[in-house]
């Protein structure tokens, strides 16, 4: 399976996000931070989930930040 972006709420702290399923990379690119990089292990589901909520930036401090290591690319 290909990656995809992500079809994501309105956020004033994240610009858009891909998912690779095959690598299981979730790729995010902040607004304010003019920074960008990846979560390593975050499953289809959790994935679907961070898609699917209103908050994306609140969905990253919340749980994505505090489960899965960051690595920053830019």
């Amino acid at each position: 399976m290909a990656e995809r972006q992500l079809n994501l709420a309105p956020s004033t702290n994240v610009e858009a996000a891909i998912y690779d399923p095959d690598t299981q990379r979730l790729t995010i690119f902040f607004l304010n931070r003019g920074a960008s990089g990846f979560y390593s292990g975050v499953s289809e589901q959790e994935a679907l989930e961070f898609e699917r909520s209103p908050s994306p930036g609140r969905y990253v401090h919340q749980f994505l930040a505090t489960r899965f290591l960051w690595t920053r690319t830019s």
